[in-house]
């Protein structure tokens, strides 16, 4: 989606959309990065449902269809979809995205009775190694034994870390795999 279009598709005042609708009252790039959003780029945090957080980087590309953001190229913008299907956005530094991020995940957390165990690893993967076991459970899935003790597996390409019944709590990002354990 380009800049015109999204002028042709929606009354833009100012920048902003008046559009009644899914992106009414936001900016005007917001339905350019969720067009992104919708073919696969960015960095999603599921919240079950149709929920979820999206972060994007801004680039120097994007400034070129949207000059307004030429001060955000190497921000991020932090697109979040709720349940009735409205799109906001909200442009901000990286550190500021993955610190609102992590704050949310600690309240969904809580909310689930997950308590924090000291490891970061299990969000970031800050030097987690992981190890592919024998075990397989009925739908097929294999199981990885993390350096710090905990079980993760994948599905669709995601690693996620797993509760002691198997169930998955949340996907982890930067780990190595390192072989099996036999």
């Amino acid at each position: 989606m380009t800049k015109q279009e999204v002028m042709e598709q929606y009354d833009v005042k100012d920048g902003v959309i008046k559009s009644a609708g899914k992106f009414e009252n936001e900016m005007a790039y917001v339905p350019y990065f969720n067009d992104m959003l919708m073919n696969g780029d960015g960095e999603t945090m599921d919240l079950g449902g149709d929920e979820g957080y999206t972060v994007l980087n801004i680039t120097a590309e994007d400034a070129v269809e949207f000059p307004e953001l030429q001060s955000e190229v190497g921000n991020v913008i932090l697109l979040f979809s709720n349940s009735l299907g409205f799109v906001s956005g909200q442009v901000m530094t990286r550190e500021d995205a993955d610190a609102l991020l992590a704050e949310i995940q600690e309240e969904i957390d809580a909310e689930l009775g997950i308590e924090d165990d000291g490891y970061d690893s299990d969000i970031q993967g800050a030097g987690l190694v992981l190890r592919l076991t024998d075990t397989e459970d009925a739908s097929g899935y294999k199981y990885y034994k993390g350096n710090n003790g905990k079980w993760y597996f994948k599905v669709d390409d995601v690693m996620h870390v797993c509760t002691e019944d198997g169930e998955p709590l949340h996907p982890v990002q930067n780990f190595t795999i390192e072989g099996r354990i036999k």
